[in-house]
């Protein structure tokens, strides 16, 4: 596996080495197969583990506790529109993270994203991640749009601008 498992064992979070997975073209998927079949059962190794551990607590807890679950209402989400589902995020899964995601789905680099730029940005691809990425943070995260402004290196103004944007595209109330 050479080079993409020492890029993998740099990663230190599990969604983004799935997210860096999934980016893999098929020529990389096919030259390193073998490899990303081992990783792959050592992720279903653990899954099985950690949920028979949680089957043997759940059976341990009394049954005269019941947990009533308050689901908060999805978060609007189009895939023609947003690559990433917010409302597929865990609690985990910080802000920060999240642009680092965020920037790998896209395959830019998370400073094209979060630095201040002199003039307008010509590549589409950036701009899309930007937008998505308000979105996001103010949707998913709850940030105020001076927060969000500091995080993307943009004026407050214009983060709400873009903001209202997306909400338009999709549909949606800002």
């Amino acid at each position: 596996m050479g080079e993409l498992k020492e890029r993998l064992e740099r990663i230190i979070d599990p969604a983004i080495r799935v997210s860096t997975i999934e980016g893999l073209t098929d020529e990389e998927v096919a030259e390193h197969f073998d490899d990303l079949i081992t990783y792959r059962d050592g992720v279903v190794d653990t899954l099985n583990a950690v949920s028979t551990r949680m089957i043997n607590i759940a059976a341990k807890a009394s049954s005269s506790k019941r947990r009533v679950k308050i689901e908060k209402p999805a978060i609007p989400y189009n895939p023609k529109i947003l690559r990433l589902d917010p409302n597929t995020l865990t609690p985990t899964v910080n802000h920060r993270i999240y642009l680092e995601l965020l920037a790998n789905k896209y395959a830019v680099d998370i400073r094209e994203i979060t630095e201040r730029r002199n003039g307008k940005c010509d590549k589409e691809i950036i701009k899309r991640a930007y937008r998505e990425a308000v979105y996001t943070l103010r949707k998913k995260y709850g940030l105020g749009f001076q927060r969000i402004g500091r995080l993307l290196g943009r004026d407050s103004s214009t983060v709400h601008g873009t903001y209202r944007s997306i909400c338009n595209e999709l549909g949606v109330q800002p």
